[in-house]
């Protein structure tokens, strides 16, 4: 008989966490992302749900019944500027994230607006992440410099929505 305590518990909370960022576990938003650059046509009942925060959602659960505290994220935001794209185009948001793991990654963020205009967390993550330093090399290519948006979307969009609300 399995004994369920707390150290079992976490043992799953790292088991899905390496389950999550293997390289067999590829999101439909991956795929969906893949398809566009390949220039294939995307059905329209595909559904392109990233299933990176599913797995972050059971972890949390974990640590809730474990006492663990849940994983804080020790990355900041250490510049961000809005982009007019052209005249007609939609605008962005630019900027700097220093990781936990002391790198410097480079974001670009299309925010998603509500019917009144205001900025919201939307349905899919909008957010590009590519390391600083490799882009000074010109290194662009995608496996070589792409990292996950979905790790950094929610601080970004957070910092963003929080300036936004400073400024009115």
């Amino acid at each position: 008989m399995i004994q369920v305590n707390k150290s079992f518990l976490e043992e799953i909370s790292n088991d899905i966490a390496r389950l999550c960022d293997s390289d067999f576990h590829i999101c439909n938003y991956d795929k969906v992302q893949q398809m566009e650059d390949e220039g294939i046509e995307i059905p329209d009942d595909m559904d392109a749900t990233c299933t990176c925060y599913e797995f972050d959602r059971i972890r949390d659960k974990i640590s809730e019944v474990t006492d663990k505290p849940k994983r804080k994220r020790t990355m900041k935001i250490s510049k961000i500027d809005f982009h007019r794209n052209g005249v007609c185009g939609e605008g962005f948001y630019v900027g700097l994230i220093k990781d936990e793991d002391k790198s410097t990654k480079l974001f670009v963020h299309f925010p998603e607006y509500d019917k009144d205009g205001y900025m919201k967390k939307g349905d899919y993550v909008r957010t590009a992440i590519l390391d600083a330093d490799l882009v000074g090399k010109h290194v662009t290519e995608n496996w070589e410099n792409s990292w996950r948006g979905d790790h950094y979307h929610d601080l970004v969009v957070d910092k963003v929505m929080k300036d936004e609300k400073e400024d009115e």
